[in-house]
C-alpha cells in the first residue's frame, strides 16, 4: 500500500516500470495513495498521471477513527481539481482504441505497454539517465509521458528523444496543443491545475512521436456506456506529422465481449491519407 505523499508520488513511475518489464503489463497504483490524507493538488497531479498508468483506479484506505480523513473522489476537493479530473479522465477514454490496440500487442507478441524511455529508444543515451528513466515514461510505441511530480510546480523539464526511423522526423508533437518540438533536447513545458488552462495545455505533458496517426474517439461520442460506444466503431484519425502520406497507425477492433474476439476480429494499418490496410482478421470488422 502507498502513502498520500509526494514522496511516494514520485515512486509510481519506478515501480509500475519495474513491474512491466517483468511481464505484467496490467499494473497501476492506488491514485492518490491509499493511507494518509491526499491534498487537493496532490490528488491533482496524481490523477494527471493515473489516467496514462495501464491500471487506472482511485483507491483509498478510510480509517473511520481517523477525523480527518476524506473521502477521495475527484469531486471531494472542489470544483478546479473535478474539472482537471475530468478532462484527465475523458482524454484516456478518447484513447481507449489506442489502449486497447496496446493490450492486443502485448498479449500477442509480448513486451510491455508501459515502458521505460530506453525500451523504445535505446541508441539515445541520455534516456538512461536517472532523472530521465524515473520521471518520464512511454505508452507503446508512439506516446511519451512526462507528468508533474513536484508541489507547487507548473512546469517541468523534459527531455524528448532524438527519433532516428525512417519515414519519421525528429520531431514530437504535444497530445492536445499540436505544439512542436525537437527530438533530442531538453525543454520546459507548462501543466496546470486549473482547469481552464488544463483544458488548454492537457492532462499533463504528453509527446506523440512524429508520422503517428492515433485514432481517437471524439469527445461528443463519449457516455457512460463504454460497450456501446466501442460497437459504434466511429473513430477519428489523429495525424501528427508534416507528411500525412508517411504518418502511419494502427488499431485493433474486436466483438469486445465473451469469446468471439478470436474469430470477429481485425486489425488494421491506417495512414495519414485515409488509406487502410486489413493486417489480420475479417473485413467487416472495420471502424
Amino acid at each position: 500500500d502507498n502513502d498520500s505523499s509526494w514522496y511516494d508520488l514520485k515512486a509510481v513511475i519506478p515501480t509500475v516500470l519495474t513491474v512491466s518489464v517483468s511481464g505484467n503489463s496490467g499494473t497501476g497504483c492506488d491514485i492518490g495513495g491509499f493511507e494518509l490524507v491526499c491534498t487537493p493538488e496532490l490528488f491533482g497531479r496524481w490523477i494527471q498521471l493515473g489516467v496514462w498508468l495501464p491500471l487506472c483506479r482511485v483507491h483509498t484506505s478510510k480509517h473511520r477513527e481517523t477525523k480527518d480523513n476524506v473521502d477521495q473522489e475527484p469531486w471531494t476537493y472542489g470544483e478546479t481539481i473535478e474539472s482537471v479530473s475530468r478532462h484527465a479522465i475523458k482524454t484516456r477514454y478518447r484513447l481507449l482504441p489506442y489502449w486497447y490496440t496496446c493490450w492486443y500487442n502485448t498479449s500477442s507478441r509480448g513486451g510491455p505497454i508501459m515502458r521505460p524511455v530506453w525500451m523504445n529508444f535505446p541508441s539515445d543515451q541520455r534516456c538512461f539517465d536517472k532523472e530521465v528513466e524515473s520521471s518520464q515514461f512511454c505508452i507503446g510505441e508512439s506516446l511519451l509521458i512526462a507528468p508533474v511530480l513536484e508541489e507547487g510546480k507548473n512546469s517541468r523539464k523534459v527531455y524528448l528523444p532524438k527519433i532516428e526511423e525512417a519515414g519519421r522526423g525528429n520531431v514530437w508533437w504535444r497530445l492536445e496543443t499540436r505544439e512542436r518540438y525537437e527530438g533530442g533536447k531538453e525543454v520546459e513545458v507548462e501543466s496546470w491545475l486549473d482547469g481552464r488552462r488544463a483544458e488548454e495545455n492537457g492532462t499533463c505533458p504528453v509527446f506523440v512521436k512524429d508520422g503517428t496517426v492515433l485514432m481517437m474517439y471524439e469527445e461528443k461520442d463519449l457516455g457512460r456506456n463504454t460497450e456501446d460506444l466501442w460497437r459504434k466503431k466511429t473513430m477519428k484519425a489523429e495525424v501528427y506529422g508534416e507528411k500525412k502520406e508517411e504518418c502511419v497507425g494502427e488499431v485493433y477492433v474486436d466483438e469486445g465481449d465473451g469469446n468471439d474476439y478470436l474469430t470477429e476480429h481485425g486489425f488494421w494499418r491506417v495512414r495519414g491519407n485515409g488509406e487502410r490496410t486489413l493486417v489480420t482478421g475479417k473485413t467487416e470488422w472495420s471502424f
